[in-house]
């Protein structure tokens, strides 16, 4: 394995971990995993930055006013996406708005082929801040220009090569100070330049380096740190609410809270599963603010009258379900293992920010609880598991409740692979927030429920098999299930509810076997949980493989 070294430009907060191993020992496991954290946190889809100084930092990057309430954003872009006609913009002949090919919504920006045309708009910063300007792109020829002007002054830009297909591109690092000026603009080239959907996300409160004897390394986290941060949203802009790809106008707008894009890049909104997956990454990034909103809000969702389920997607305004996603209380998508992993996302987010209204705050802590004790309860049914409770689904389908990640298999599973797992990492999530808040009491309950079901786990549920004989989930008529189930296998070491020897060992090479062969996922997301389950049983060289395949497909 590589070397790899970690700095930050500012010290940690209380609770954030900062090790760095030392010039003479190989890259630990932990230092790797920050690294794979970050390299996922954004969504991996193709797209093209650039290289700026290092950002400013926001004066308030939460834009918080009051709990609730959002204030306004210090930069806000008029019509990004180009469909109230243009306005806010400017066009010089041979631009203008059209219907015929938008990126989202139903209009988009063209510009004519030939030189010396150009769409922009200029913007007043009221507060200090750095930002990053991302717009989806498609040309017809090479060098069209993307650019941003601070005061007249190029700051950052882009020429573009020829694409037909949009492709997201970003100018990064533009700081600015209140009263500068900023001009936006598109100009053309040798072919036509279309663009869509414009967003300013401000810059991460962190701005981590990493050095390494492996030159990779160095470039994957800068091009995960500069992607992650264009994904952020500037909290207080006014965006659209319920869009999706038959919904491609929404329903309204409202202002954004403190977030980032957490799922498909075509809907407004984030999931809980993808933000859980990139937790890790927005804590290297000091997103402290965007992270605890979105989980409070997921929290908040978690009702008697949703059977504490937290919805499966929310809105970029922190408050409304995605409607694509949500039809009414009793029919939402909702998938076991989000709920339990929502639990130790929260313990992660407290340890890396050393905020202790993870511990106060009664609406986390009510989830905490609830998850861990009512939810459990209330969907333990199906399958007899004697003194240990097993959180289950209905076999019926996402709109039902699934017990399995795994949206693409037809068993009908009661319990899953990944369910237990994610089950026995919230356990242990709240035994360590209890101690961390001083009650005892709750720690040790929860500590005991997770020796408990660890137990069960390897002496019974997941029977005696080995590799391919191991069960990872069960039906609803009580079948055990054994072979290749994606997420319900790889999730079981990954959350380390199988016991460390032979046995873990020899379905380690399962799935790597599995991966690399005919039972490879079709979905890079899924992928991109095989570093993190190889890091965490101390396989770096497999972690390692896996994290570079991850990254030379991202596009």
């Amino acid at each position: 394995m590589p070397r790899a070294h970690l700095v930050a430009d500012e010290a940690p907060t209380p609770g954030h971990r900062r090790e760095c191993p030392s010039r003479e020992n190989p890259m630990t496991r932990s230092r790797t995993a920050l690294i794979t954290a970050l390299a996922l946190l954004a969504p991996l889809t193709a797209v093209t930055l650039a290289d700026g100084a290092a950002p400013a930092r926001a004066a308030d990057a939460a834009g918080r006013t009051a709990p609730g309430r959002t204030a306004p954003a210090p930069l806000a872009l008029i019509d990004p996406g180009f469909e109230e006609g243009g306005s806010g913009w400017e066009f010089t002949a041979g631009t203008g708005v059209a219907g015929n090919h938008p990126h989202g919504g139903s209009r988009l920006v063209y510009l004519d082929s030939g030189a010396g045309k150009k769409v922009s708009q200029t913007l007043t910063a009221t507060a200090p801040g750095g930002y990053d300007i991302s717009a989806w792109i498609a040309t017809g020829g090479p060098n069209g220009r993307f650019t941003a002007r601070v005061n007249g002054t190029e700051r950052a830009a882009l020429t573009l090569p020829a694409g037909a297909a949009y492709r997201r591109w970003t100018l990064s690092g533009i700081g600015l100070a209140a009263g500068d000026r900023l001009e936006i603009a598109f100009e053309s080239g040798d072919g036509w330049l279309n663009a869509d959907d414009l967003m300013l996300s401000p810059a991460a409160p962190a701005h981590p380096r990493v050095s390494s004897s492996d030159p990779k390394i160095v470039e994957m986290f800068d091009w995960s740190r500069r992607k992650a941060n264009s994904w952020v949203h500037l909290a207080g802009t006014d965006g659209p609410l319920n869009v999706d790809e038959n919904n491609r106008t929404g329903s309204g707008t409202a202002a954004y809270g403190p977030s980032y894009w957490a799922g498909y890049a075509n809907r407004s909104g984030y999931y809980s599963r993808d933000m859980a997956h990139q937790l890790a990454g927005a804590g290297v990034l000091g997103l402290h603010a965007e992270n605890k909103s979105m989980l409070r809000t997921f929290a908040g969702t978690a009702t008697p009258e949703h059977k504490y389920y937290p919805v499966w997607a929310l809105n970029f305004d922190n408050r409304t379900p995605l409607s694509i996603d949500y039809r009414n209380p009793s029919l939402f998508v909702r998938e076991v293992p989000a709920t339990f992993e929502l639990v130790q996302k929260a313990e992660e987010a407290f340890r890396w920010s050393g905020d202790r209204s993870y511990l106060t705050d009664p609406v986390l802590w009510d989830f905490y609880r609830h998850a861990t004790e009512e939810f459990v309860d209330l969907h333990d049914g199906l399958k007899d598991n004697g003194a240990v409770k097993v959180a289950e689904g209905t076999g019926k389908g996402i709109f039902q409740g699934t017990a399995s990640y795994n949206e693409q298999s037809s068993e009908p599973l009661a319990e899953a692979g990944d369910a237990i797992g994610s089950q026995y990492r919230a356990y242990t999530a709240v035994a360590a927030l209890a101690r961390a808040k001083g009650d005892t009491a709750l720690a040790a309950s929860a500590a005991r429920r997770a020796r408990e079901l660890k137990e069960y786990f390897n002496t019974v549920w997941s029977g005696t098999g080995s590799g391919a004989g191991m069960v990872r989930g069960w039906t609803t008529d009580g079948r055990p299930l054994t072979g290749w189930g994606k997420e319900n296998s790889w999730f079981m070491p990954m959350k380390q509810i199988i016991e460390p020897g032979p046995r873990r060992e020899a379905y380690l090479d399962y799935i790597d076997e599995q991966a690399s062969g005919d039972g490879r996922p079709d979905n890079i997301e899924a992928l991109s949980y095989l570093p993190d389950t190889f890091f965490t049983n101390n396989r770096n060289d497999t972690a390692w493989k896996w994290m570079q395949h991850v990254y030379d497909h991202k596009n």
